[in-house]
């Protein structure tokens, strides 16, 4: 996948052999202000990094799931992350680096989604 790791915005998606309420509930379970929702289809949030206080300076971006659910069951994810105004997240969220070392970005993130709903465990780091 190529990327230009500084446009404002950033789009992940991931197919998942899980149902929409399941994936919903693995997302908004945790964290974020809610700004919009409709669930188990769209959950619009802010995120800011806590991990490293360097990103402490830049404003908290805008987060939308979305997820579209077939007839057979099986679901698309898609992140779509304004990262605008925050050149920082946007270097760092697209991945690319090892992610035992926190350099998985969406893609990975998604893809532990992925592994913990389709087979009840996390990916291994």
């Amino acid at each position: 996948m190529t990327m230009d790791k500084s446009a404002a915005t950033q789009l992940y998606r991931i197919v998942i052999n899980a149902s929409a309420q399941a994936i919903w509930d693995a997302i908004t379970l945790p964290d974020g202000q809610v700004s919009e929702s409709d669930p188990p289809r769209k959950l619009v949030q802010t995120w800011h990094p806590l991990f490293n206080a360097a990103f402490s300076e830049e404003p908290h971006t805008r987060l939308t799931y979305e997820i579209g659910e077939s007839q057979s069951g099986v679901c698309t994810v898609a992140i779509i992350h304004d990262v605008a105004g925050a050149p920082m997240v946007a270097g760092m969220v697209p991945g690319g680096g090892d992610p035992s070392k926190g350099g998985g970005g969406w893609p990975w993130v998604l893809s532990d989604l992925k592994s913990l709903l389709e087979t009840g465990k996390r990916m291994p780091v």
